[in-house]
Parts: C-alpha cells; sequence; structure tokens
C-alpha cells in the first residue's frame, strides 16, 4: 500500500510538470548554460520559468536568477531576490550565507554601503571562515568611511559658499548704503551750496538795486520828510530821476 502511494505521488509531480509544460529542474540546467555562456538575459527566463513551480526548484531559481539579474547590473532587483530568499527557512547555513553575500554584493554596487555592511556580517555570522566576505567587508567599510569624509567635504564647503555669499551680500549692501548715504551727502551740500549762492546773489541783487546815497542826501532827505525842506525834496526826486537811481519795485 505505501509503494502505491509512493508511486501515485511521483505521477502527480510529473503530470503537474507536463500541465506546467515545463520541468523546472531542466530550466534551471538550461539557464546554467545559458548563465556559463554569458547570456544572463536568456538565463533569466530560464530561471522565471522555474520559479513558478513548487519547492525544492524555487528557492534554487530565485538565487540563480538573482546572479543573472545581477550580472546585468539589475542590482536593485537582484537585492529584492536575496532579501525574498534569505527569508526562506528552508535554507542551510551555507545557502544563506551565501545570500547574505551576494546581497552585500548587490548593495555595494548600488552604493548603499551600510546595508551592504550588514548583508556582510550576517554571512560572516553564519560562516565566519569565508575569506571573500571578510575582504568585500573591510572594502565595504571603507566606502563608507570616504563617503561620510566627502558627504562632510561637500556639506562644509556649502556652509563656506553660503558664508561667503552672505558675506558678499552683507558688502555689498554696505557699500550701496554707504553710497547711497555719500549721494545724500552730496545732494545735501549742492542744495546748501545753492541755496547760499541764490541768498548771495539776492543780497547782491537788493543792493545794486537800492539807490546809492551820500551822507549828505541822506540828511537833505531826512530834513525834507520832516517838512522843514519841502523845496529840497523836490530837487532830490528830481535828481534821483535823472541819475536813474530808482528802484523798480518800490516808489518813493
Amino acid at each position: 500500500m505505501k509503494s502505491v502511494i509512493k508511486i501515485l505521488n511521483i505521477l502527480f509531480v510529473l503530470a503537474s510538470f507536463t500541465l506546467n509544460g515545463q520541468n523546472p529542474a531542466k530550466q534551471i540546467r538550461e539557464g546554467n548554460k545559458a548563465y556559463d555562456q554569458g547570456s544572463f538575459s536568456d538565463a533569466e527566463i530560464f530561471y522565471r520559468r522555474a520559479m513558478e513551480t513548487e519547492n525544492p526548484w524555487e528557492k534554487q531559481a530565485i538565487f540563480n536568477m538573482g546572479n543573472a539579474l545581477y550580472k546585468q547590473q539589475k542590482y536593485q532587483e537582484s537585492a529584492e531576490l536575496y532579501n525574498q530568499l534569505a527569508a526562506n527557512e528552508s535554507l542551510s547555513k551555507t545557502e544563506l550565507s551565501e545570500v547574505y553575500h551576494n546581497l552585500g554584493n548587490a548593495y555595494l554596487m548600488q552604493k548603499q554601503y551600510k546595508e551592504s555592511i550588514d548583508a556582510y556580517k550576517n554571512a560572516l555570522r553564519i560562516n565566519p571562515d569565508n575569506e571573500d566576505t571578510r575582504y568585500n567587508l573591510s572594502y565595504a567599510m571603507k566606502m563608507l568611511q570616504q563617503q561620510q569624509n566627502q558627504n562632510q567635504d561637500n556639506k562644509d564647503n556649502q556652509e563656506n559658499k553660503d558664508q561667503k555669499e552672505n558675506k558678499d551680500q552683507k558688502d555689498n549692501k554696505d557699500q550701496k548704503d554707504n553710497k547711497d548715504q555719500k549721494d545724500n551727502k552730496d545732494q545735501k551740500d549742492n542744495q546748501d551750496n545753492k541755496d547760499q549762492q541764490d541768498k548771495k546773489d539776492n543780497k547782491d541783487k537788493n543792493n545794486k538795486q537800492q539807490p546809492q546815497m551820500s551822507r549828505q542826501d541822506m540828511e537833505r532827505m531826512l530834513k525834507a520828510i520832516s517838512g522843514k525842506d519841502k523845496e529840497t525834496l523836490d530837487q532830490l526826486r528830481e535828481q534821483k530821476i535823472e541819475k536813474g537811481n530808482y528802484s523798480p519795485v518800490k516808489d518813493w
């Protein structure tokens, strides 16, 4: 009875392969052949077909396809497959260590150095004797340090640039303020000079317009105004009119 059951199980598996139109072991073999020949895109196709079947073929197909994607520089896609496979509890320790090693490589190629370091450390926890993983870990740590130094240099350069731009803006503002102050002072000085010159010109003009009288003329005029010498006043007026010494603005 047990033998019958085993035979039926085998027939059932073979029937499922036939119904799916593909043999996963054969697809993996074909994929490996294409992989070895460098035809990574063809290998990916064969591995995808093998992934459509049940275990135990699935994990091998996922791992191999992750490698084929890696070879095509599809690092993000390969990292996703390695992460998916790392959660598979049916992996042996050796298989899991290799998955983490390749995951570290996929992260490393994307310059995700922190993630690659974590993956390499996971691989070394499982297999501490893997020298390739240890070397890659050392390289990833060095690249992370360089990246951090570069980021710090870029930050410092940006801060220095911002400080210089702020200083230049302040200097330009100060220069403009000083220029405006100087222009305002020059305008004020020019206006003051103009006002003084206008006052002087008006004074000179008034002085020029006013009749020039001698002391004797002034005394005689005062006498005339007081009514003591009306004739003298009349004579004085006639003299001034004859001489043209009179104000165009006011009359006597």
